[in-house]
């Protein structure tokens, strides 16, 4: 194979390595008003890219993500170790070239992209582990979600099915109703949303199919609601999920996220998403408790940082 380093790709080429939508240049424009570097390993032979990342500069440091859950290095599982090595050595250099002093990059969970070979090739490169965080998302599998379900969310389930409360996916025509809706909830909880209506306003117009709203519906009333996001071709993160207080009793978030699996398995979807469960840099216990009791399977995040060396 010749590769090259491209900072732009070629119209018409494939991309080989699972892209996420934090690490593309249509939502990293929206996402901050730093300055980007996009790296891509071009294979000019087959007209392809096996790897990329995504950095935001800032006071002499390179950081992916700046703003979002991650970034890091995406790589085909073709790409071979010593192609990986060469791509990491050359983005390095130009960066150095460019100033930088400092790399920090915060890796996808390890149930959206296997992270071994990576992770062995930042060790040898010098690259020292700055963070680990717990991420927890629900593979998306054949049959029903519920028997996964520990026994007390079952009887959740069943006490908003037999009050007849209906899941729907609401269409992108009721975004911006979900999303005031859902600020409501949250600040009444004091549990204000990251993002303003513009911001999303904004980020939709360059990624229009990335944000989805589901609901939880008592008739015509919202139960429970959340937008989702469309994080890669496979996986559906649970974005801004929140209820209504008023119906606290029925627990309806686990009606919700039993419905987001089953449209999942319709989708084509391959897991749900769930986040962390840090408040204020610190693991909720009983966060991290329901995302369990509903089907939440653990996987680590790694973030990691180099200084460069002067030249």
């Amino acid at each position: 194979m010749g590769f090259k380093l491209l900072n732009v790709l070629p119209k018409g080429c494939q991309i080989k390595y699972t892209s996420f939508l934090y690490s593309q240049s249509t939502f990293l424009k929206t996402n901050n008003d730093l300055p980007h570097l996009h790296y891509y390993w071009f294979d000019t032979k087959s007209n392809s890219a096996l790897a990329h990342v995504a950095f935001a500069l800032e006071e002499g440091e390179a950081i992916s993500p700046a703003k979002a859950p991650f970034g890091g290095i995406e790589f085909s599982n073709e790409l071979p170790v010593q192609d990986l090595y060469t791509f990491i050595i050359f983005f390095e250099k130009d960066l150095q070239e460019r100033k930088v002093k400092f790399l920090r990059f915060g890796q996808p969970p390890e149930n959206h992209q296997n992270q071994v070979v990576l992770n062995k090739t930042l060790s040898d490169l010098s690259y020292k582990i700055k963070e680990e965080r717990i991420f927890q998302g629900i593979p998306i599998e054949e049959g029903q979600l519920s028997p996964k379900m520990a026994n007390m969310e079952q009887r959740r389930l069943r006490k908003c099915e037999k009050a007849g409360f209906e899941f729907k996916a609401l269409g992108q025509h009721r975004l911006s109703k979900t999303y005031d809706v859902i600020n409501g909830w949250r600040n009444a909880a004091h549990k204000p949303l990251s993002m303003s209506w513009q911001e999303i306003v904004d980020s939709r117009k360059a990624n229009p199919n990335a944000y989805l709203p589901f609901a939880i519906l008592d008739g015509d009333k919202l139960v429970a609601a959340t937008i989702a996001i469309q994080v890669s071709e496979s996986i559906l993160y649970n974005f801004y999920p929140a209820h209504n207080p008023d119906y606290q009793k029925f627990s309806p978030m686990v009606m919700l996220i039993n419905g987001l699996y089953a449209w999942s398995q319709s989708a084509g979807i391959d897991l749900i998403d769930l986040g962390s469960s840090y408040v204020d840099g610190k693991m909720s216990k009983s966060l991290f408790r329901f995302k369990s009791h509903v089907g939440g399977e653990e996987s680590r995040a790694l973030v990691f940082r180099k200084a460069l060396s002067s030249r």
